[in-house]
């Protein structure tokens, strides 16, 4: 029998404390206390400004861990739709791309303050309505994933939550392109979304003006809010990206991505492996001062280069570096979906 996720007319009670293995006094610091709960984290951006992340201490993390596997992921593949990418097991980065390769115009928005504008309240009736669990139960899941009434940016729950809240958004976002599709001959308007990145596609121009502010108008009634700073259209005789990676004819790291790393690799083939980190010092901010730890940043460039794009990744292997200490040559088994993991260092 096909398993329901509708309104039931019984509630369920969840044994909180059997579940997570707290004590009741643990349920109640956990869910009520605002102190000791998070680590603050500040991440500084490409623009110069300040990502502030709030991490969860490790037993906080282990029971929204345990509501992860053992709640949200039972009904999420039915709420949401397939053009969600972000934090979605088997899909990634490149999923997402996918849907705009080949696009005269690519349109991109961006919602501001994706997870401070999810409140507590909302994931409270997002467990009472779609879960069907009982108040009690509802409550304490609600304060257990939130933090000073919003999602948590770096909790494990925030991801999936913050996509079951958006659902409403993109199930009118798909509707709105079916219409559109529709109404104009080879169009072919497509729509993703990967976290708080709206990126829409089309064939023919249309007014892109009044399709914005529709999509703003729905955002608004959504509950989010628009980065106008953020709203980009990109023509085909540009280089197109999206979440990072070039869709102009395919999916692919891009020439510029390529060249950066075969620099690299030219000058380590020359025993300029100190230069090299010097160079990189100078252009980022996270100073790399061992040897080894910048062998593992490399690896972890090849890593992502070999799933992109295995071309650009074969070209590389002709420089014939003694990769055997990395792990690279004939052993790269780095699964592409883990960068979803860290978007936010990217933005």
């Amino acid at each position: 029998m096909e398993e329901k996720y509708i309104y039931e007319s019984e509630n369920i009670n969840l044994d909180l404390e059997k579940l997570f293995w707290f004590s009741y006094n643990e349920l109640v610091f956990f869910s009520l206390s605002k102190r000791w709960k998070y680590k603050k984290i500040e991440i500084l951006k490409r623009s110069w400004k300040v990502r502030t992340l709030y991490s969860p201490v490790y037993k906080l993390k282990r029971a929204q861990r345990i509501i992860l596997k053992e709640i949200l992921y039972k009904k999420s593949n039915y709420l949401l739709i397939d053009n969600v990418t972000w934090f979605i097991p088997q899909k990634s980065i490149v999923d997402n791309a996918k849907y705009h390769i080949w696009k005269k115009y690519i349109l991109k928005l961006d919602i501001k303050d994706f997870f401070p504008s999810i409140t507590q309240d909302r994931i409270f009736w997002l467990f009472r309505k779609e879960y069907n669990l009982d108040y009690s139960t509802s409550m304490y899941l609600s304060w257990l994933c939130c933090y000073n009434n919003q999602l948590p940016q770096w909790a494990p729950t925030s991801p999936i939550l913050s996509n079951l809240i958006a659902r409403f958004l993109d199930y009118r976002l798909i509707w709105l392109i079916k219409s559109y599709n529709s109404n104009k001959f080879l169009l072919e308007l497509s729509y993703s979304r990967y976290a708080d990145d709206l990126t829409f596609s089309f064939n023919k121009k249309i007014n892109v003006n009044w399709f914005i502010n529709y999509i703003i108008w729905i955002l608004l009634e959504e509950w989010f809010f628009p980065n106008y700073e953020k709203i980009n259209l990109i023509s085909a005789w540009k280089q197109q990206k999206v979440t990072w990676l070039v869709v102009n004819s395919k999916v692919s790291v891009g020439r510029k991505y390529y060249k950066k790393l075969k620099s690299i690799f030219y000058n380590i083939s020359k025993n300029w492996f100190l230069d090299e980190m010097l160079i990189w010092n100078s252009k980022n901010e996270n100073k790399i001062y061992k040897i080894d730890k910048f062998k593992q940043v490399l690896w972890g460039y090849l890593s992502f280069i070999k799933n992109i794009s295995p071309d650009y990744y074969e070209k590389l292997n002709n420089f014939n570096l003694d990769f055997s200490i990395w792990k690279i040559k004939n052993d790269i088994k780095t699964d592409i979906s883990k960068w979803n993991n860290f978007w936010w260092f990217n933005l």
